[in-house]
């Protein structure tokens, strides 16, 4: 579907001349033209109840807009030989870029793996996974030994905004290490390649 010529955010309809008055978000003009039903009601209410898209001296049809300029002018260049081409090529670089980029993904996966296993990794993970465990329980029953605030306060497990770092962690070890200890829990590996 095409864009509203006013947000520029898609529509459910065809911007110009589409056989609907109007859909459940647009609305057809006399001229043909469709906008979002909210824009055009303040685009009319400022433009003195002209179409914002309609020139008189053109034909309704014709793409005022900077972007239909642009689509038609490429769509012509589009069709040359050269352009053709280069096009032709660049679809083949990107082919070969992207089976590389899967190759070396793999290669890299399996270099991860081997060396998760030499270094131990999950046996690592899982003891530091233990001892967090370990503390929310033992803070869990300093807490039940004191009052019923303290209770409650240390069964508090929710995490803290989206990061997934527990109240305890934060207030135990500080914003930077419950990050790095919600990183230790959570880890992914992410490499740039440029």
């Amino acid at each position: 579907m095409d864009s509203c010529p006013i947000c520029l955010d898609i529509m459910d309809m065809l911007s110009f001349d589409d056989p609907r008055d109007h859909t459940e978000t647009c609305f057809r003009l006399e001229c043909k033209h469709a906008y979002h039903t909210k824009c055009i009601v303040q685009a009319l209410t400022i433009m003195n109840k002209k179409c914002p898209s309609c020139n008189p001296e053109k034909d309704p049809s014709t793409e005022l807009s900077r972007d239909g300029i642009i689509k038609r002018v490429l769509r012509e260049l589009k069709k040359e030989d050269d352009v053709k081409l280069i096009a032709n090529e660049v679809e083949a670089a990107i082919r070969e870029n992207k089976e590389a980029l899967e190759t070396l993904t793999r290669d890299v996966k399996e270099f991860i793996e081997k060396r998760k296993k030499e270094l131990e990794f999950d046996k690592k993970k899982n003891y530091l996974l233990r001892c967090l465990s370990q503390l929310r329980r033992t803070i869990k029953s300093a807490g039940k030994k004191k009052d019923p605030l303290f209770e409650a306060a240390s069964s508090f497990t929710n995490t803290w905004r989206y990061n997934r770092i527990t109240h305890q962690e934060r207030m135990f070890f500080g914003p930077t290490k419950a990050w790095m200890i919600s990183r230790l829990k959570f880890p992914y590996f992410r490499m740039a390649l440029y």
